[in-house]
């Protein structure tokens, strides 16, 4: 796989302590479809929540594409929850993301 440097390397060890303290399980999975991939993860393990992170305003054609939750939710298991966390820091500092 890949090597984790620099500033992923920080923000993954931040989110390897973050899961830690809610009692849940960071995994890392390196694969070209990110829907496939946590569809995957989320039936082998029995998972009920997936969460993902705020996505950038989506430009051009991309807006036409489903967005990922969607996608996410029509991919998973029935019960699996699609939680989409906000990024505070940029909401505090103004900005979108």
């Amino acid at each position: 796989g890949l090597a984790i440097e620099g500033e992923v390397e920080r923000q993954v060890t931040a989110l390897r302590r973050l899961a830690s303290v809610l009692g849940a399980t960071l995994l890392i999975e390196e694969h070209d479809d990110v829907v496939e991939a946590a569809a995957r993860v989320a039936r082998e393990r029995g998972s009920t929540y997936i969460m993902v992170g705020e996505a950038p305003s989506p430009r051009g054609l991309a807006r036409l594409r489903e967005p990922l939750p969607q996608r996410l939710m029509r991919a998973t298991p029935p019960g699996v929850d699609v939680r989409i966390v906000a990024n505070r820091g940029l909401r505090d500092e103004g900005k979108q993301p």
